[in-house]
């Protein structure tokens, strides 16, 4: 079960397909953040996140992360911010630290796209924690020419161990304007991935090479049936996407654990996800997505590492 803990809803930068974007007076978590310390379960999956985490109570999640060292923990921030010593303090903290480059969609400004790369680095020098980048394969970003090597060389200059791809999902009001072309997002993935096998970074297809039973999937079809988020209300839902006060079930200051795990409400699957072969890769089907129209080139993709034909 992977944990969410949402330590804001504000965010510093205006990313046009976000719910959060230019949030600057969003609510930090008004529950006792200690609470945290004994209701979390043992050995949890958690994450940090917002809007951007680090805006939250910085001291509250040092000291949760050092009493709770039993937990595995990550972190998703944008890393556009002035790091502070309480700032690499958490962050040492992190088993994981992802951030993201989206081009046409994220930086504001170069001054945006240098603090961002200047806080990578840092947190190269300072942490131990695996780096994860994720990269948003969007129109503007695929535009460039040479785009895979030049990514490439992005992600080994700034030390990152891990990359990722993904499609620009509107969970905003402008994401449709940044979509590229099915065809043009399997060629990129096609390009990087030969690229990448002479790389030290890890272009993450395990879940890809590795065929699972897809059977198992089907029991818990999708994110809200292995994951909760607690909101700063304190309230909890299961899908990050849903509104802390209409789609909650639970709050973390009158429900244990084990209770808000009983009392789960559980998405629908789309019923073509659960007909495709390949639904061991995507994982979990999105109630808010229509994968159907959005993964033919993922599909492509997926069938040809499985053949070898990469």
């Amino acid at each position: 079960m992977e944990i969410l803990i949402k330590t804001t809803n504000a965010c510093n930068l205006s990313c046009t397909h976000c719910l959060d974007a230019a949030n600057k007076n969003g609510k930090t978590i008004s529950y006792p953040f200690e609470l945290l310390e004994t209701w979390l379960p043992k050995h949890a999956n958690v994450a940090f996140f917002g809007g951007e985490p680090l805006l939250g109570d910085l001291d509250a999640m040092y000291q949760l992360t050092k009493k709770r060292q039993d937990c595995f923990w990550r972190i998703t921030t944008n890393l556009v911010k002035p790091l502070t010593v309480l700032d690499i303090a958490v962050l040492r903290q992190m088993d994981i630290i992802t951030t993201s480059f989206d081009i046409g969609v994220r930086f504001g400004s170069i001054k945006q796209l240098l603090t961002w790369m200047r806080n990578v680095k840092r947190i190269a020098k300072y942490t131990t924690a695996t780096r994860r980048l994720n990269i948003c394969m969007t129109k503007e970003l695929l535009a460039k020419p040479n785009i895979e090597k030049k990514l490439l060389r992005l992600l080994e200059m700034l030390y990152f161990d891990e990359v990722f791809f993904s499609k620009i999902i509107d969970n905003g009001k402008d994401a449709s304007n940044h979509q590229p072309s099915s065809q043009r997002q399997e060629e990129f993935m096609e390009t990087f991935y030969k690229l990448s096998k002479h790389s030290i970074v890890n272009c993450c297809v395990d879940n890809i090479i590795n065929t699972q039973y897809i059977e198992e999937y089907k029991d818990t079809p999708d994110c809200s049936s292995t994951s909760l988020t607690i909101h700063p209300s304190g309230n909890i839902t299961t899908c990050s996407q849903f509104c802390e006060y209409a789609d909650s079930f639970a709050n973390i200051i009158t429900d244990t654990y084990k209770e808000t795990f009983n009392k789960r409400k559980l998405c629908r699957v789309h019923a073509t996800c659960l007909t495709c072969e390949f639904f061991d890769v995507c994982e979990k089907s999105c109630w808010k997505e229509d994968w159907s129209k959005g993964c033919p080139y993922y599909k492509q993709f997926a069938h040809k590492i499985r053949t070898q034909e990469l």
